[in-house]
């Protein structure tokens, strides 16, 4: 097995090479828009003493893990708050509404991010739901996570 671009085969080296710029580059892409998308714009300033109110949307396995993650770190340091679940199916909602008692829940990602104090939003839905809300949440000034 090959694992350095000058051991491929001479037809397989600018595959490889194009595939990691065009992939450098989309990376790059992302951390910039990432970038510019944090500048602080947000409807409120936070201080540092004030908690990040959070949102988690997809309440599956991957917002399970998160939801284990967000609260570890509250344990640990209170400067978080999980203010809103958004699932569509009810199962999850309650079982998410069980571990975050003081958190509204949501079927519709779009009522949640219409909430003024929500400062990050993380996002555990289906790959064809990343976009559109996350543009959603983008056009609001919310701050986004999302892990596939």
């Amino acid at each position: 097995m090959h694992s350095l671009p000058d051991q491929l085969p001479a037809d397989k080296r600018t595959q490889t090479t194009d595939s990691l710029s065009r992939r450098g580059m989309l990376k790059g892409v992302g951390v910039m828009t990432a970038a510019v998308a944090a500048r602080p714009v947000w409807g409120r300033v936070l201080g540092a003493n004030d908690r990040i109110n959070v949102a988690v949307i997809g309440l599956g396995a991957r917002g399970t893990d998160h939801m284990d993650l967000l609260r570890q770190h509250q344990e640990n340091k209170a400067d978080i708050e999980v203010v809103a679940l958004c699932d569509v199916y009810q199962k999850r909602l309650r079982m998410a509404s069980a571990k975050f008692p003081g958190a509204k829940t949501y079927t519709h990602h779009e009522d949640l991010l219409q909430r003024p104090d929500i400062d990050a939003v993380f996002l555990a839905t289906p790959d064809h739901w990343h976009a559109p809300i996350t543009l959603a949440a983008l056009d609001i000034n919310q701050i986004i996570s999302k892990r596939t």
